[in-house]
């Protein structure tokens, strides 16, 4: 068994043995400690849940309101993809201006809020060179 191996089961046996779990650095997790960890994991839970669902939201909106954008116009380019708060279209080279505005303007008027959104265009013949 090699050294790593040695020394994970030789906490995890103190652990069950004391009742009273050890970090890899030896500190001792009581039930204090536990008890605010989780409470404080609790709170960043609360006050980060909103603020990702709104995000949620307002890229569904942009990516509801682009794609009817492409269609009226009859374009030929096409949303294909969201990852997190990016819109992947893959777009005609005739079509490259028109698109890029569509997708500003769409992005920047998915939601009134206090502060401006801002939407970045970039392009690549694949995802990984637009970035």
């Amino acid at each position: 068994m090699n050294t790593k191996n040695l020394f994970c089961r030789e906490i995890m046996l103190d652990s069950q043995e004391l009742i009273i779990p050890r970090t890899t650095y030896q500190r001792t997790l009581n039930e204090d400690r536990v008890r605010k960890i989780a409470a404080e994991f609790g709170e960043r839970i609360a006050m980060n849940s909103p603020i990702q669902g709104t995000a949620a939201d307002i890229i569904k909106i942009a990516m509801i309101h682009v794609d009817q954008k492409l269609r009226e116009r009859n374009l030929e380019s096409r949303l294909i993809l969201q990852i997190h708060d990016e819109l992947l279209i893959e777009t005609k080279e005739s079509e490259i201006d028109e698109v890029t505005k569509i997708l500003e303007h769409e992005m920047v008027a998915a939601a009134e809020l206090r502060v401006p959104l801002i939407a970045e265009v970039k392009r690549g013949n694949s995802w990984y060179e637009a970035k």
